[in-house]
């Protein structure tokens, strides 16, 4: 099962600016062995509304999993990133150069395409020093590992323990989070003498977010997908009380 963690804890020292629309297509590996998996992510940033998301046909590759979807954000040196990507994990059919084709989707009402892209499949298996479980290395769109690394949650680490390191002003709690879940990591936020007067902006796709923001004890809640603008303007109202 791919778990990844979408922002979860978020130092809020500014007001971010809203960066411009991208459609683009993203491999891993570059270069496979024909009985190595490749995955194949799809993501659309700092879009308004995104409809009609589809993958194209991959003609010479077997679907191993997906499509797997997901959303996030991220901010880095002030600059707001928000996405929505589609996931693949592929099989290789034969070895070549093998061509794989963009994807499409109604972006802000504008038909847009992302790139096609190209993968090197040999008659070999390709050592690749990454991680044990191939083709499942989510990435987040532009993520710099040393910047931006240190204000999202990953699976494993310890909520309160985050926290205090990073000494948010404002935290962001997706409904989804792995393991603790949303609701439980914000109660335990609300419960722990430390952290209780810090804002939770809690948020999830469900339609009864604000049910599920109760429940959770947060401050405030979006439902996604959120328009970028109402997400900066809530980060500005609660960071300045």
């Amino acid at each position: 099962m791919i778990r990844f963690s979408i922002l979860s804890c978020l130092l809020v020292l500014q007001i971010v600016a809203l960066a411009q629309v991208k459609f683009y297509t993203r491999i891993d590996p570059a270069v496979t062995g024909r009985n190595q998996p490749v995955q194949v992510q799809y993501v659309i940033e700092n879009a308004k509304s995104i409809d009609e998301f589809k993958a194209p046909a991959f003609d010479d590759f077997m679907l191993i999993q997906g499509p797997i979807e997901s959303s996030g954000m991220s901010i880095i040196n002030g600059s707001t990133t928000q996405y929505k990507s589609l996931l693949f994990l592929l099989q290789p059919k034969t070895i070549g150069k093998l061509n794989i084709k963009g994807a499409t989707a109604l972006v802000d009402g504008k038909q847009m395409k992302s790139n096609s892209a190209v993968v090197q499949v040999i008659n070999k298996n390709v050592t690749t020093p990454q991680s044990s479980n191939p083709g499942f290395n989510f990435n987040f769109p532009e993520e710099r590992p040393d910047v931006d690394r240190e204000f999202y949650l990953r699976p494993g680490e310890n909520v309160i323990e985050k926290i205090k390191a990073c000494e948010p002003k404002v935290i962001l709690m997706d409904n989804k989070i792995p393991e603790t879940g949303g609701i439980a990591a914000t109660r335990l936020i609300k419960q722990t003498e430390n952290t209780k007067n810090i804002p939770v902006i809690f948020f999830s796709a469900n339609t009864n977010v604000a049910q599920l923001s109760k429940e959770a004890e947060a401050d405030h809640f979006l439902q996604k997908p959120f328009d970028i603008t109402e997400l900066e303007n809530m980060i500005e109202l609660v960071a300045g009380k």
